[in-house]
């Protein structure tokens, strides 16, 4: 096993490259701590008004309007949820041989959802660009986002991103590897 940083490691064999790239640094666990925070007052949150809609003295409207925020905040405590064990358990993983390369996201060990791909060309991967300022860019840095990442592939009504949140010398590291990979014909 080699080591691009403390997030980023990969295996190499001469038909193929594995890179396993953790949600996050050692560096972050106040941050972890602090999901794990939110995530407790979040539930405390939907159980307080879970409990309101059983007690007499609301009406119908009230009720209603507190069964309607609920199903809004089972959405979120999902949301929380999955992104709380991924940045505390999850690992991206990537598979390239010659042309062909599966992208993952396990969680504690268990394998999740690969994706498959064929590379399109030469050096099909590349660093994501985002507006410093932009909607875009404060979403993807959200901490409790799991979704985007550093780097892309495809076309742009087509990409998927992958690398939460890698500084630009992992990124760049770790695409110089990717691309070296790629066997295009």
């Amino acid at each position: 096993m080699e080591y691009i940083s403390d997030r980023i490691a990969y295996k190499r064999t001469e038909d193929d490259l594995t890179v396993y790239i953790r949600a996050t640094s050692p560096k972050d666990k106040k941050k972890v701590r602090l999901l794990q925070i939110w995530l407790i007052l979040w539930f405390a949150a939907g159980l307080i008004i879970l409990s309101q809609v059983f007690f007499p003295g609301y009406s119908r409207d009230e009720k209603l309007f507190m069964v309607i925020y609920l199903f809004f905040w089972t959405y979120f405590a999902y949301r929380i949820g999955y992104a709380y064990y991924f940045r505390k358990y999850g690992t991206e993983v990537i598979y390239i041989s010659n042309n062909k390369f599966m992208i993952r996201r396990d969680i504690h060990g268990k394998a999740g959802k690969p994706l498959h791909f064929v590379a399109k060309g030469k050096n099909p991967f590349r660093k994501v660009t985002e507006k410093p300022g932009s909607l875009n860019a404060a979403f993807y840095n959200s901490f409790w986002v799991v979704t985007g990442g550093t780097i892309s592939f495809g076309e742009k009504k087509d990409e998927y991103r992958f690398g939460l949140q890698l500084s630009n010398e992992e990124t760049e590291k770790l695409i110089r590897l990717l691309n070296k990979s790629i066997k295009s014909n």
